[in-house]
């Protein structure tokens, strides 16, 4: 699969992301939605046998998994967020701060303006 920093390197949806500048280069990014077209394990793994047949990259993936051949488990809905990376080293703190925090609400990313319909939406 490609990895998170790669068009269609998110597993668990099929947004293409998009590429935008940072410092002297760029990064690719996701960009929020509100109601993602999520992955199935059907559609990972017919994208899988796509990729060896037509040898490209169909919505990320490069080709069937292991993990998907043979074994009766959902390998989208059965592998789980890198813990380390967005926990432990606090990635997941500084998107809170980021998109949440008042001092950063004129900028693009904030969440800040959307706490009402955010809040909602997570009550359901």
């Amino acid at each position: 699969m490609t990895q998170f920093n790669g068009k269609h390197g998110c597993a668990r949806c099929l947004s293409p992301g998009q590429s935008t500048p940072a410092g002297r280069g760029s990064t690719w990014v996701y960009p929020f939605d509100i109601k993602p077209k999520l992955r199935s394990h059907d559609e990972f793994v017919a994208d899988g046998k796509r990729a060896i047949e037509e040898r490209k990259t169909i919505h990320g993936i490069k080709g069937p998994s292991w993990l998907s051949l043979g074994m009766k488990t959902d390998v989208i809905r059965g592998t789980l967020v890198h813990y380390m990376h967005c926990v432990l080293i606090g990635i997941v703190r500084k998107l809170l701060y980021l998109w949440f925090d008042p001092s950063h609400s004129p900028d693009p990313f904030s969440l800040s303006r959307a706490l009402n319909q955010i809040d909602e939406a997570s009550s359901h």
